[in-house]
């Protein structure tokens, strides 16, 4: 679910770091733990969380916790970029945003009328 006030802007901000797309990728081909991520693409545990929020706060990505006797672990997986029509694409995402800031430009537009 996208969190901001701007949808739009925040899925482009999420894609416009080469970082991130690393790992947006990365969580297609496969299911990892921040861990995981964090080596794979030679990025300190902290910097690896903070673009996964990036991504999450964009609804890029979905985190499941995987509960086991020893411990919790969080697992990261990437929303596909699939077919427009597709539930849940990232490019459903990007035209429910667009089609809300249509919105709110047509509303603020007859306040000002």
């Amino acid at each position: 679910m996208v969190l901001s006030k701007y949808p739009l802007q925040t899925i482009f901000f999420a894609l416009s770091n080469p970082i991130r797309i690393k790992i947006y990728n990365l969580c297609l081909e496969k299911t990892l733990n921040i861990t995981q991520i964090s080596k794979d693409i030679h990025l300190s545990y902290k910097s690896t969380l903070h673009n996964l929020k990036v991504l999450e706060k964009a609804g890029l990505i979905s985190k499941t916790e995987k509960i086991t006797d020893k411990a919790k672990e969080i697992l990261i997986s990437s929303i596909p970029l699939r077919n427009k029509h597709s539930p849940g694409s990232v490019y459903e995402k990007i035209y429910d945003a667009i089609m809300e800031e249509n919105k709110a430009l047509e509303k603020r537009k007859r306040q000002i009328k």
